[in-house]
């Protein structure tokens, strides 16, 4: 219930939604992906307790861990998450990086995807894709971070 009455053009909104059958119908649902990303402040405590009454005397964590997610459009695949985190080899990580055990880890001091690691993240589903000899459709938000060298990307 936000924004105003009558704030979205509907003929603008049908327009779109048929454009974005017509890119669609071009491929299987197994081959629709849709990448989004969230933030995780795992540190932070609750600011009410069970009685809602605001908790005083406590500073707010505010470490992020951002994830971003990737899916098909009909659920059969996931693709392994992002982690973005603040440090480059969190102490839980015995100084070791986070790809030294699999994940695939980036950092930087605000914990956010940035352009350079989603450039990463594309050039990897891409190979990942020309090795499966499938060219598939990547959903995504108009977030600035997303960005990439559309030239070398050839199946996504």
């Amino acid at each position: 219930l936000h924004g105003e009455a009558a704030s979205v053009n509907d003929a603008a909104v049908s327009k779109e939604r048929e454009e974005l059958r017509d890119i669609t119908d071009g491929y299987a649902l197994h081959d629709i992906f849709n990448m989004d990303e969230t933030g995780l402040y795992g540190k932070m405590p609750p600011n009410r307790t069970l009685a809602t009454k605001r908790m005083s005397g406590r500073k707010e964590e505010k470490h992020r861990l951002s994830y971003a997610f990737t899916i098909n459009a009909d659920g059969s695949e996931n693709l392994d998450p992002i982690v973005i985190g603040r440090w480059r080899r969190p102490r839980c990580f015995l100084s070791k990086d986070g790809k030294d055990y699999g994940y695939k880890y980036y950092w930087n001091l605000k914990s956010w995807m940035k352009a350079d690691i989603f450039q990463e993240y594309i050039e990897d589903l891409d190979r990942k894709m020309r090795r499966q000899n499938r060219h598939i459709l990547l959903l995504l938000d108009n977030f600035s971070g997303h960005k990439w060298d559309a030239e070398r990307i050839t199946n996504v």
